[in-house]
């Protein structure tokens, strides 16, 4: 309470400050254009805890919510994605190799949105061990850009 006291009203807190810190836990706030513009950067990455490989660092992790914001702009009512990922599972176990995701995302004309940068970081959030390789969970990134677009945090500009 003492750190957010308002200096004019003992009694009273300064809720905007307070709700600022309150989402600095969960989200990077940039404000490198002036307190106008805020762009908020998700931080929270729950590592899938069957593979050890796919921990994603604050740098990829900042990476990867930023090309699913920019994915998230044509979500699967506009693109269709989730049927030409079924194709590719044959087994209807969830998960593709990550060729398969990039030939996905190319049939659909949405590979230009990413660089080889953000790919990696996202086949590396998704990613799933099936024996010794990596395959990529189609339903867990579908899911996601669905929320992503459906609650409005998708990149208009890129």
């Amino acid at each position: 309470m003492s750190s957010f006291r308002s200096p004019t009203r003992v009694a009273c807190v300064r809720y905007r400050d307070f709700c600022k810190a309150l989402d600095e836990i969960f989200i990077q706030l940039d404000t490198s254009m002036g307190d106008q513009v805020v762009t908020a950067v998700p931080l929270i990455h729950l590592p899938n805890l069957d593979c050890v490989d796919c921990f994603l660092s604050f740098e990829e992790r900042t990476i990867c919510s930023q090309a699913l914001m920019k994915l998230a702009r044509k979500p699967d009512e506009i693109s269709n994605l989730s049927q030409v990922f079924k194709d590719f599972d044959r087994e209807q176990c969830g998960s593709i190799t990550q060729n398969q995701f990039l030939r996905g995302i190319t049939v659909r004309d949405m590979h230009v949105m990413l660089s080889s940068r953000e790919f990696q970081a996202i086949c590396k959030c998704f990613g799933v061990k099936k024996g010794m390789c990596m395959e990529f969970n189609y339903r867990e990134f579908l899911k996601i850009l669905d929320v992503l677009f459906t609650t409005g945090q998708m990149k208009r500009n890129y």
